[in-house]
C-alpha cells in the first residue's frame, strides 16, 4: 500500500468513526456548546504534537499564499499547500495581549481577563490557558517567543499558566527590541552582552551589521535564539506528546535585522521606505524560519503526527499602502475593529488527517484552537472528566474546528457571533475609556471605535470591505445587534497597568521591575529627597517620608515616593500635572493598592513617572490626597480639608517658553 493510499483509508475511517461520535455528542449537548473531548481514536491514537506558530503584526495579504504580491513566501505556501487554509479567520482582538488572552483560554473579549494592551497586567490563576489542558493531557508544553501576559513572579507568569518551559520576552513592551539586553529564560534574564546600550532607531536604517557599534562586541539576534530554544524543545520531546507554542516577535517591533541576513537580499535596493523594507525583510526571515522547522518534524520523523498551525495575533500595525499594502482590500488595521485589523491568516497542516491543498471559507476565530486541542488531545474518560472540572468555572466561546479539518463541514458547529471589546482604563476612577467594540452576527457586522461614537453597520456578504455604513437605513438590526454586545460583554476587573502609558523597552538595569528608574529603596528616596519634601504628614495615617526624582535622557519625569503608613484609614494619592492657572491638564495614576491594606503599620515606595510631551506642557506637577472615608482630614501646605494638593515641582520661568528637553529643571 502506497503512503498516499494509506492516508486515505486511514481518513475514510477517522471520517467514519467521527459521523458516530458526532451523532452522539448532538444528542446529548445543545447548540453552541464545545463538543467535550469526544474525538475518533483513530485520528487521536498517538497524541498528535502541536506546534502553533503566530506571528506578530502580520497583515492578512502579507503572504504570497494569501495574495501578497512583493513578499516571498515560499516556505508557508508549500505549508498551505500541504493542509488547509482559512480565509475567514479572526483573532480575538485588534491588540497584542487581549488577543492571546483570548487565543490561550478560549474566550472572546468581551468575557477574558485580561482586556488592555500594557503585556504586564497578568492572567490570573483563576484561567485555565491551553498550555494547562495539554499538560493534563501529557503534553510536554514550551513556548518562546513574546508572552505579554505578566511578568515573571506575577500570576500571569508562563510557568504558572501551564508551561513547562518558556524563553523569550515575558513583557510585551521588551519584545518591541530585537536586540535586547537580556532574554528570560524560565523566569531568569539572561543577559545578551554583546548588545549592551545598543537602542538602535531608525536613524540606523533597518539593516544592521553583525558588531555593537559602541562595544565591537557581536550583537545576539533574538529570533535566532528564540527559534533555536523552541528547535531544542521540539527534539528534547519527540518521542513524547508535545505542544510547542511560538509567538514569535516578526514581523513586529522595531524593524531590525543583520544585514548579512539572507532574508534581506533584493529588498535594500528597493524603493520603498525603511518600514516596508524592514518588514518584508522580517516576513521573509520568518518563512525561512518556518521551513526550517518543517525540515525539523521531518528528520525527527514526526510529520505526518504533527499539527502546524500558522496564524497573526491580529492585522497589520501599518498598511504601507503602495509598498507593501499589508490589508489588503481590507478596511483598517491593527487597534481598529474594521476586517483589516481583526482578520489574520490561519494556516493548518496534519498531513494524517488533514486534505492537503484544502481550504475553508467558514467564519472562525483564533480562540477556536482552544476547543480543538481538547477534542484533539484528551482521549479517555478519566482525563475528559478532569478537563471539564478546570474548565467548569471558565466559559468558552470555543468551538473545535476538528470537522472541518477532517473536511466533514456537514458536521462542523458555528459561531452565532463574534465579539470584541477592547479599552484604555483608568484606575484613578476605575473607568473605561476609548472603548472599541464590534459584533459579528450572519453576515452583519456592528462597529464603533470610540464609545461615543455612533455605531457602524456593515454588510460583509455584499461588502465585505465595509465601504457602505448601512446603520441609518437598518435601525432595527443596529439596535439588536448593540443589545447582544451589551448582553456578551462582562465587564473585568480593574486593569491598573493600563495607565503606565510611559513605558520604555527593557534593559538589563531594570529587568526586574518593568518600568524604568525605579528607587531601590525607601532610604535611597529619603536621601535624595529635598529637605522641603520630606516627613509631611497628610493625614493622621500617612506621612510623606520623601520623594526623589530622575529626568531621564527623553526628558521623562520618573518619581519615587517613600511613605510611612499607619494602621488605620488610608487616603488616595493621585498625580496631577498642572498649567499656569493650577489647573489639571493631565491626571497621573492612583495606586491604590499601595494604600489598600488597613490592617497594620507599613512602609512603602510608590512609583510614577511622566513623559516628556507631558511636562512641556506643564507649570507645574503636584500630588494630590483624598480620604473617601471622611474620616479624617487631609493637612496640606497647611490647611485642612477632605481634599488637598502639595506642588512637587515647578518650572523655572526661564525655562517655560521652551520645550527643549535641557532646559526642563530639577526640583525647586
Amino acid at each position: 500500500m502506497s503512503n498516499g493510499e494509506f492516508q486515505a483509508t486511514t481518513r475514510n475511517a477517522t471520517l467514519s468513526i467521527l459521523l458516530t461520535i458526532v451523532a452522539i455528542v448532538s444528542f446529548t449537548h445543545t447548540p453552541n456548546k464545545l463538543i467535550a473531548g469526544d474525538c475518533s481514536a483513530e485520528v487521536v491514537a498517538s497524541k498528535p504534537n502541536i506546534i502553533l506558530v503566530m506571528a506578530d503584526d502580520l497583515g492578512i495579504n502579507e503572504l504570497s499564499c494569501y495574495g501578497s504580491k512583493v513578499i516571498k513566501t515560499p516556505h508557508i505556501d508549500q505549508i498551505a499547500r500541504e493542509g488547509m487554509t482559512f480565509w475567514c479567520a479572526y483573532s480575538g482582538s485588534t491588540v497584542c495581549a487581549p488577543a492571546r488572552c483570548s487565543l490561550l483560554t478560549g474566550q472572546h473579549t468581551g468575557q477574558c481577563s485580561v482586556r488592555v494592551n500594557t503585556g504586564g497586567v497578568p492572567l490570573p490563576d483563576r484561567d485555565v490557558t491551553m498550555a494547562e489542558m495539554l499538560k493534563a493531557c501529557g503534553y510536554a508544553t514550551g513556548g518562546f517567543g513574546k508572552w505579554a501576559l505578566g511578568i515573571e513572579g506575577s500570576e500571569g507568569d508562563p510557568l504558572k499558566q501551564g508551561f513547562d518551559e518558556f524563553y523569550g520576552y515575558y513583557h510585551q513592551t521588551h519584545a518591541h527590541n530585537h536586540y535586547p539586553e537580556y532574554l528570560v529564560h524560565n523566569g531568569v534574564a539572561e543577559k545578551l552582552i554583546g548588545n549592551f546600550e545598543t537602542d538602535f532607531d531608525d536613524s540606523h536604517g533597518v539593516f544592521l551589521a553583525d558588531k555593537n557599534p559602541r562595544s565591537g562586541e557581536t550583537l545576539a539576534y533574538a529570533p535566532y535564539l528564540i527559534m533555536d530554544k523552541a528547535e531544542q524543545f521540539i527534539r528534547r520531546n519527540s518521542k513524547r506528546p508535545f505542544f510547542c507554542y511560538l509567538p514569535v516577535t516578526l514581523p513586529h517591533g522595531h524593524f531590525h535585522i543583520p544585514k548579512s541576513d539572507p532574508a534581506t537580499a533584493g529588498i535594500d535596493g528597493r524603493s520603498w521606505s525603511n518600514k516596508s523594507k524592514g518588514v518584508a525583510a522580517l516576513t521573509q526571515l520568518l518563512d525561512r524560519q518556518m521551513g526550517n522547522l518543517m525540515k525539523l518534524l521531518k528528520e525527527l520523523q514526526i510529520d505526518d503526527n504533527t499539527i502546524v498551525i500558522f496564524c497573526s495575533d491580529h492585522g497589520a500595525a501599518r498598511r504601507l499602502e503602495g509598498e507593501l499594502d499589508r490589508s489588503g482590500p481590507f478596511r483598517g488595521q491593527k487597534r481598529s475593529v474594521y476586517e483589516g485589523g481583526l482578520r489574520t491568516p490561519l494556516i493548518v497542516r496534519w498531513p494524517k488527517a488533514v486534505k492537503a491543498g484544502s481550504a475553508s471559507r467558514l467564519p472562525v476565530y483564533l480562540g477556536d484552537l482552544f476547543a480543538t486541542f481538547r477534542q484533539v488531545a484528551v482521549t479517555d474518560q478519566q482525563t475528559r472528566h478532569s478537563i471539564g472540572e478546570m474548565l467548569k468555572h471558565q466559559p468558552q466561546h470555543s468551538i473545535s474546528l476538528l470537522p472541518t479539518l477532517l473536511g466533514k463541514d456537514n458536521l462542523q458547529e458555528q459561531h452565532d457571533f463574534f465579539v470584541w471589546d477592547w479599552a484604555a482604563f483608568n484606575p484613578q476612577v476605575e473607568r473605561w475609556y476609548d472603548r472599541r467594540q464590534a459584533i459579528r452576527s450572519g453576515n452583519w457586522k456592528l462597529l464603533r471605535h470610540t464609545d461615543d461614537e455612533p455605531w457602524e453597520l456593515y454588510d460583509l456578504a455584499s461588502d465585505p470591505f465595509e465601504a457602505k455604513n448601512l446603520a441609518d437605513s437598518q435601525p432595527g438590526v443596529v439596535a439588536t445587534l448593540a443589545k447582544k454586545i451589551a448582553a456578551n460583554v462582562v465587564n473585568p476587573v480593574p486593569q491598573p497597568e493600563a495607565m503606565v502609558h510611559w513605558m520604555r523597552d527593557l534593559n538589563w538595569a531594570n529587568r526586574g521591575q518593568g518600568i524604568r528608574l525605579r528607587a531601590k529603596s525607601i532610604e535611597e528616596i529619603v536621601d535624595s529627597s529635598p529637605t522641603e519634601l520630606k516627613n509631611i504628614a497628610f493625614s493622621e495615617d500617612a506621612v510623606l517620608k520623601g520623594i526623589s526624582s530622575v529626568l531621564d535622557s527623553e526628558g521623562n519625569l520618573h518619581l519615587n515616593f517613600a511613605w510611612d503608613l499607619k494602621a488605620g484609614r488610608r487616603t488616595k494619592r493621585f498625580i496631577h500635572v498642572c498649567d499656569a492657572a493650577r489647573k489639571t491638564i493631565v491626571h497621573g495614576p492612583m495606586n491604590e493598592q499601595l494604600f489598600s491594606d488597613t490592617s497594620q503599620d507599613k512602609q512603602i515606595m510608590d512609583y510614577v513617572a511622566l513623559r516628556a510631551e507631558e511636562l512641556t506642557k506643564a507649570h507645574s506637577v503636584a500630588i494630590g490626597f483624598y480620604d473617601p472615608t471622611r474620616k479624617s482630614s487631609v493637612v496640606v501646605n497647611g490647611s485642612q480639608a477632605n481634599r488637598g494638593r502639595l506642588t512637587i515641582w515647578e518650572k523655572p520661568i526661564a525655562a517655560q517658553s521652551s520645550s527643549s528637553k535641557s532646559e526642563i529643571p530639577g526640583w525647586r
